[in-house]
């Protein structure tokens, strides 16, 4: 998708969405259209490499911990949002087109890039719990000592809990 300035008689301009086809302005349909193809969801694209990983619809599917329809309607449901076919069907198994090998690599790096981000925040300083369990005969001896070594550290508050056993 394109933008086009358009500068008016009067010296202001506008901006319009300009067609990818043919760079005339954009009706309502084709937007929406390019809208709802614009996002990708990572299990799609997880699901496609195992596919493409496996070259095999029913090997992916265990591997994925699902069965295969599910999984070949979402591939194909894949293939119509991004309107190219990305995986040739035989009955011998399952071939990479031009487009899917394309997929395939770009589908690692961000799969890849995603995990790190899962990280990342993952490990980003924040509120963090410990609960430590005692017996009750030495919870209120353990439990004062570990509450003050732990407020000791200039990191996170610590309120201590008393929990009942059950």
């Amino acid at each position: 998708m394109r933008r086009a300035y358009v500068i008016a008689a009067d010296g202001g301009f506008s901006r319009d969405e300009v067609s990818p086809r043919d760079g005339a302005p954009m009706d309502d349909a084709e937007q929406r259209r390019i809208d709802a193809g614009s996002s990708i969801d990572l299990k799609w694209l997880r699901n496609c490499v195992v596919v493409a990983e496996e070259l095999h619809f029913g090997r992916a599917a265990t591997r994925l911990h699902m069965t295969q329809p599910p999984l070949s309607r979402a591939i194909k449901q894949l293939e119509s949002d991004l309107g190219a076919v990305l995986l040739r069907r035989s009955s011998t198994g399952v071939t990479l087109t031009p487009a899917g090998t394309a997929l395939y690599d770009e589908a690692r790096t961000l799969l890849e890039q995603a995990e790190q981000v899962r990280a990342r925040v993952a490990a980003a300083p924040g509120d963090a719990t410990i609960t430590i369990g005692t017996l009750e005969d030495s919870a209120a001896q353990a439990g004062t000592r570990l509450a003050a070594a732990y407020r000791e550290r200039p990191s996170p508050a610590c309120t201590p809990a008393s929990a009942k056993p059950t």
